[in-house]
This record gives structure tokens, C-alpha cells and sequence, in this order.
């Protein structure tokens, strides 16, 4: 009976992770219809163009330590020795994040939104730590909490924001000041790291740290860079607006990914220790996932084929009512990331780093060159269509390199 109550306690805060997940996802997307409703598809092109250039700096300063902490085994590391390493890493980013807004070629007024933006997101880094000692530690409930405190603070203090000021200053602000609520006050206590300790890592131990975790790191940010590479050629060779009709269609891939982020978090705990006592219960738990993935997906591209268009007419502008051959690109390309993101999970429980970096680096090579060749000649489809096939050659690799790592280690168990 107590092994039941306490397998029916996990499923409850696993879910109510998922809820704060998507409570997080829906205030994002809150956050981008208000801008392209009040302020217009200029200033959400320029937003997603500051988590274009910001993604992959964010990425190298909290260095996968959301995945490496919970599923390594080479390091005996207390979380203090991780605190540490990702205290130099964000102090890192600040610094990168100053040098690229400098030389960006935005106006005085855009370029102090994006410091602005910089310290918002350096406050989320550190919060993100506390979440990976408690994914580490299983406390799922308390992260669940934390999403949702955050969602209704940040809502609450952006919507206010945007309606009074109307300006996006006054939003990128809200979101610093929430996110530095939150960790100061609720988040921020949750910590096993004792932050009155003298800052001590020893050389070997950050070079340990970075030697493990770089590998996977560099997957994250090529994988953040395949996604804005096409961002990047349509604020070159088109314009601000159109980046940000780009931006909002691609808002979709961002929530379907925050979705499936929250899943994986709620099952890596449970799949590691299947991986190391069972190997049976591990690929029948994997199997389970993806057939409850597989009834997701297809209930939501139903909805997005045939009611897409009108869904985001009516939430952004009357423009989406001619993008239904992107709509269905669209849909295709979130189905295919679905699965990739919990195979990305599955080869980081086998300790598969390696292989992932190279298949990153050959599907970033791959974004690249189909950028050129479809996104000059035919902006937002071709940007579309260049990640659909990227996408789904990369999945491929990924389901070939899972079978084979885990037939593998069944063999050795």
C-alpha cells in the first residue's frame, strides 16, 4: 500500500508539473500576442529576434546541467561543485550577452531592451539551477510550484505593463522584475547549495565538468542555432515583420518543445533507474511514452490542420488566413519534434553524448545550406520546408543510434 500511495503521489506531482509547464508555456504565448496585438509584428520581430541572438549564449552558460546533473555517472560532484561552475558560466554570459548587443546594428532604444532582457534572462539561469538540484533529487512537486507561482506573477505583471505603457521596454522589464520576484522570494529558498560558502572549484573539477558536459551543450546550442539560422535570413532578406509572422508560427515548436521538456522531466528519474535495475521495464515504460505521444499528436495536428489558420488569425491578425500550406508544414514538423526531443532524452540516460554532437553538427551543416536554397527564394514556407527535412533526418539518426546504444547495453546487462 505505501509503494502504491507513493507511486500515486508521483504521478500527482508529475502532472501537476506538466500543468505548471504549460501554464509557463501559455503566459509565453501570452507574451507574444500582446505584443503583436499592441505593439505590432515589428516589435515581435524584434523579441524573437532577442531570443534568437540570447538562445545560444543562454544555452553555453547553463551548460545542460538540467540533463548531465540527473543522468551522469562519472563525476561524484556535490550540486556546491555545479553551483560554482554555473556561476562562472553566467557571469560568462553576461559579459558575451554586452559585447553582441554593442555590436548589433539595432537602435539606442532596442539595444537597452536587449541588456535589459540579458539580465532577465541571467536571473532565469540561476533558477534553472535550483530546478536541476531538484530534478536530481526527484522533488518534482516543488517544481511544479515554482512554474506555477512564476506564470501567474509574470502574466499578472506583463499584461499590466503592455496595456499601460504600451511600449517594449516596459514589457522586457516586467519580465525581469517577475523573474527577480520570484527567485528572491520562493525559488531561490529552495537551494541545497549554501551560497554563504567561500566560492571554491578547483581548475580540475571545472575542466572535469566542461570536458563531460561540452559534448551536450554544443547539441543544445546547434540545436538552438538550426532553429534561428532561417530567423536570420528573413530579418536579412526580408524584414522585421515577416520575421515576426516567422516567429509567431514557430511560437507553436517552442511550446510543443516546453511540453515535452516537462514530460522528460517527470520520467528521467524513473527511466534512470530503470536503465540501471531493468532493462525490461525500462523499453516497455519507453513504449508506454510513446504511444500516450503518439494519440497527443495526432488529436493536435487534427486541430492545427483544420482549424489552424483561424486559431491564429483570430488570436495574432487576419494575416495568418493565408498561410495554409504553412500551417500544415507546421504541423508536420512539430509531430516529427516530438519524438525527437524524448529520444534526445532517451540517448542522454545511455550517457550517448558524443554521437549526439556529431549528428547535431551534420543536421546543423544540413539547416544551413537548405536555408540558403529555400528561405532567399521563398521566405516563411522555405524556412518551414528547410526544417521540416532537417528535422526529420535528424530524428532518423536519433532512432538508429537509440536502437542500437540500448540493444547494446541489454546485450552487456
Amino acid at each position: 500500500m505505501k509503494c502504491l500511495n507513493l507511486s500515486d503521489r508521483t504521478m500527482r506531482h508529475s502532472v501537476l508539473n506538466i500543468v505548471g509547464t504549460l501554464m509557463i508555456a501559455l503566459c509565453q504565448w501570452l507574451q507574444v500576442i500582446l505584443i503583436t496585438r499592441v505593439l505590432g509584428l515589428y516589435e515581435v520581430g524584434v523579441f524573437t529576434y532577442f531570443l534568437a541572438v540570447m538562445g545560444p549564449l543562454v544555452l553555453l552558460a547553463r551548460f545542460s546541467l538540467s540533463i548531465l546533473v540527473p543522468t551522469q555517472e562519472k563525476l561524484n560532484y556535490s550540486f556546491q561543485i555545479f553551483f560554482y561552475y554555473r556561476n562562472v558560466m553566467n557571469i560568462a554570459f553576461i559579459g558575451a550577452g554586452v559585447i553582441v548587443t554593442l555590436a548589433l546594428g539595432l537602435t539606442v532604444y532596442e539595444k537597452l531592451c536587449l541588456m535589459i532582457f540579458i539580465i532577465f534572462k541571467y536571473y532565469e539561469t540561476k533558477e534553472e539551477f535550483v530546478y536541476t538540484e531538484n530534478i536530481a533529487l526527484g522533488h518534482i512537486k516543488f517544481l511544479a510550484q515554482s512554474k506555477i507561482y512564476k506564470s501567474i506573477v509574470t502574466t499578472v505583471m506583463f499584461v499590466a505593463a503592455v496595456i499601460i505603457f504600451e511600449s517594449l521596454m516596459a514589457a522586457v522589464m516586467s519580465l525581469f522584475f517577475s523573474q527577480f520576484l520570484v527567485y528572491l522570494f520562493y525559488t531561490g529558498r529552495y537551494t541545497t547549495v549554501n551560497h554563504k560558502d567561500r566560492f571554491s572549484i578547483s581548475i580540475k573539477q571545472f575542466k572535469n565538468i566542461f570536458i563531460l558536459g561540452i559534448g551536450l551543450t554544443l547539441v543544445e546550442v546547434l540545436s538552438s542555432l538550426m532553429t534561428n539560422v532561417p530567423r536570420f535570413l528573413i530579418e536579412h532578406y526580408f524584414s522585421m515583420v515577416e520575421l515576426g509572422i516567422y516567429g509567431t508560427l514557430m511560437y507553436a515548436a517552442t511550446l510543443t518543445s516546453n511540453i515535452i521538456i516537462a514530460i522528460n522531466q517527470a520520467v528521467v528519474s524513473k527511466l534512470v533507474n530503470y536503465r540501471k535495475e531493468n532493462h525490461r521495464k525500462f523499453n516497455v515504460y519507453l513504449v508506454k511514452l510513446f504511444l500516450i505521444l503518439t494519440v497527443l499528436i495526432i488529436l493536435g495536428e487534427l486541430v492545427l490542420i483544420t482549424y489552424g489558420t483561424q486559431i491564429f488569425a483570430f488570436i495574432y491578425s487576419d494575416v495568418f488566413l493565408e498561410f495554409n500550406t504553412e500551417m500544415i508544414l507546421l504541423g508536420m514538423l512539430l509531430c516529427f519534434q516530438v519524438y525527437s526531443k524524448v529520444l534526445e532524452m532517451i540517448m542522454s540516460i545511455l550517457n550517448q553524448y558524443k554521437i549526439q554532437v556529431m549528428m547535431q553538427g551534420v543536421t546543423f551543416v544540413l539547416i544551413v545550406v537548405l536555408s540558403f536554397i529555400l528561405v532567399i527564394p521563398y521566405g516563411i514556407t522555405g524556412a518551414l520546408l528547410a526544417a521540416l527535412i532537417t528535422q526529420v533526418l535528424h530524428l532518423l539518426a536519433q532512432l538508429i543510434a537509440v536502437v542500437y546504444y540500448n540493444k547494446e547495453r541489454f546485450e552487456e546487462g
